[in-house]
């Protein structure tokens, strides 16, 4: 999946190195390196109190503070949060930017741009569907929980316990929430309800056999790695399974009860223009991810106009491998061909994971080729768990923590065979892993000498 705040940053950078090349050249001999050295520190203060802020994003960092906790979903914190940008931004206008260096001052307007854009956006802060079929809490916090909660001392066993009996708290601002955009008449297209449905009740699955559980098993399993009495890790066990029956579950269940009533008024209107102030919505969302002041419609006709192009490519393909035939005929040939895919087994599950895997270790053996900076952190490639694979997008890429305790991970969507055709393996696995997502999100953790929220 493309991400557009890294188009910003690229088009920011950019954009900004030709207005400083721009500058009067008295502009930059006034550099002030106390300047410099107060904007840096005042950025990573706000740095790490917006870090302190969020618990899952300090567990995503590989930080242990906070760890028993989740973020603060309510309505009363997110205004809060307003006001803090705010006041950051009056803050942040206070230094001399006429006094910075290059890097400094690339700083200075990204986050400055980072602001105005979370003050601007606040009027739509609720046109979003918190919970989805792809990336909403419901499978978001289980991801998190087995993916990024380690378990490596006994303390840490405790703070996933105290994490479980947290899904009570944030359903209940979950479920506000949506409530507070069911008023507003936000309500996710009908298509979403079933998907939503379906990973709930597999979350919750077999409430007689906690033992089946994925928190449990996944509690019980990282156990196992540390070294604790027997009768600890017993007395654990009994807790994590006490959370999951009093918290966990209840949670999901309320999910799914406040869901199967607002399926009721949800309609196959899928588009944002639904909203009160869509169109203007649209235009905003238009702006912020293509960082143009193109249209809609210009927008469109662009993907016409390359969908045509493709297409011309596509057929000179056909005439190259001797295809006699349509364009659309070409199409199905590829769609409906044998030779295209793993067979829909066991083993043939594996041999489309390893071939990712291999495809992504070729790539990373050339990188001396194009690259001079390569990401020290590594990555695996993983199928998507079973209980939200009929939901989940066929791919996706999940960024490691800064100090390499969790790996960079490409997960790969092993639910229909059919969807995952081998002439497409080189594209995702180069887009979303090697040389795509894994280092761009692992070379800019890694990267020293800038302030941290770069």
């Amino acid at each position: 999946m493309y991400n557009f705040k890294t188009v910003i940053t690229l088009i920011s950078f950019f954009t900004i190195l030709g207005c400083r090349e721009s500058q009067p050249s008295e502009v930059v001999e006034q550099v002030d390196l106390v300047e410099i050295e107060k904007l840096n520190t005042w950025l990573d203060k706000v740095f790490e109190r917006n870090l302190m802020d969020s618990p899952i994003w300090l567990s995503q960092l590989g930080r242990k503070d906070r760890q028993g906790e989740f973020d603060d979903l309510s309505e009363a914190h997110a205004l809060k949060n307003l006001e803090l940008a705010k006041n950051d931004l009056l803050m942040l206008l206070k230094f001399d930017e006429t006094k910075l260096d290059e890097q400094s001052y690339l700083s200075y307007i990204l986050f400055k741009q980072k602001l105005e854009m979370k003050i601007d956006y606040d009027k739509y802060r609720h046109y979003n569907y918190p919970v989805k079929q792809i990336g909403g809490q419901q499978s978001k916090l289980p991801s998190f929980m087995i993916n990024k909660h380690l378990i490596e001392e006994k303390q840490d066993a405790l703070d996933y316990i105290d994490r479980l009996n947290a899904f009570t708290k944030r359903f209940d601002e979950l479920i506000e929430s949506l409530q507070i955009r069911e008023d507003k008449d936000i309500i996710p297209p009908s298509f979403v309800f079933p998907q939503v449905i379906n990973d709930c009740e597999n979350i919750v699955g077999n409430t007689t056999n906690l033992d089946e559980n994925l928190f449990v098993k996944d509690f019980i399993s990282k156990l196992g790695g540390i070294k604790l009495k027997v009768e600890e890790k017993d007395q654990m066990i009994v807790a994590a399974k006490l959370a999951v029956t009093n918290s966990v579950n209840p949670s999901y269940q309320k999910l799914i009860e406040y869901f199967n009533n607002l399926e009721k008024k949800s309609s196959t209107d899928d588009g944002v223009w639904k909203f009160n102030d869509g169109e203007n919505f649209y235009k905003y969302r238009l702006k912020i991810i293509t960082t143009t002041s193109l249209t809609g419609t210009e927008i469109f006709d662009t993907g016409i106009d390359e969908v045509e192009r493709i297409h011309t490519e596509m057929q000179a393909i056909m005439k190259t491998v001797g295809f006699d035939g349509t364009l659309q005929e070409f199409f199905t040939f590829m769609k409906e061909g044998s030779q295209f895919y793993f067979p829909d087994s066991d083993q043939g599950r594996v041999d489309l994971l390893q071939g990712y895997q291999s495809i992504v270790d070729t790539m990373e053996a050339h990188l001396d080729e194009v690259f001079f900076t390569k990401p020290k952190g590594k990555m695996q490639v993983l199928a998507v768990e079973k209980w939200r694979e009929k939901s989940a997008g066929k791919a996706f890429y999940q960024t490691g923590s800064p100090d390499g305790s969790q790996k960079g991970t490409f997960f790969a969507n092993l639910y229909k065979m059919v969807d995952m055709p081998k002439y497409e393996m080189e594209a995702l696995a180069y887009h979303e892993g090697i040389p795509g997502h894994h280092m761009q999100f692992t070379i800019a953790q890694e990267l020293t000498g800038l302030p941290e929220f770069r």
